[in-house]
């Protein structure tokens, strides 16, 4: 499998481009919210990779870090358009996303589904790690 770039004017050029970007000509988007503490604290520098396989690649969309508060707003990802009949099943774009916070050993994977016109905010929890030492000094 091929890594490439979204914006990759290579891969913009393949078949696979041009059937993905037929089928999911609307734009959906994302935002990120990282804390500890069921979203008691914010947590500044998580990584985040958003992919999806697209053929024989694995096409990156988007790569980023959170901010002071724990944030990225504002990811615009290809997704269907959508349909105006209440009726019938919207559909939609599955994309990849990697968490990662070397602070703390964090390594989630989590699969989003994104919609035409619609925001949908993903959030990761971090748990702190169970192996903090206590050190005893001064007699504290």
């Amino acid at each position: 499998m091929n890594n490439v770039n979204f914006d990759d004017v290579n891969f913009k050029n393949t078949t696979d481009y041009q059937i993905f970007i037929k089928e999911n000509s609307g734009t959906g988007c994302l935002k990120i919210r990282a804390s500890l503490g069921n979203e008691a604290l914010p947590v500044e520098g998580v990584s985040i990779t958003i992919t999806k396989n697209i053929g024989n690649n694995k096409v990156t969309f988007f790569k980023g870090v959170t901010d002071s508060s724990g944030m990225i707003n504002g990811i615009k990802l290809p997704a269907p358009i959508e349909n105006p009949d209440d009726e019938i099943i919207p559909k939609y774009a599955l994309y990849d996303l990697n968490a990662k916070y070397d602070s703390d050993g964090l390594d989630k994977n989590y699969q989003i589904i994104v919609y035409s016109n619609i925001c949908i905010v993903q959030y990761i929890n971090i748990v702190p790690s169970s192996n903090l030492e206590m050190r005893y000094d001064n007699g504290y």
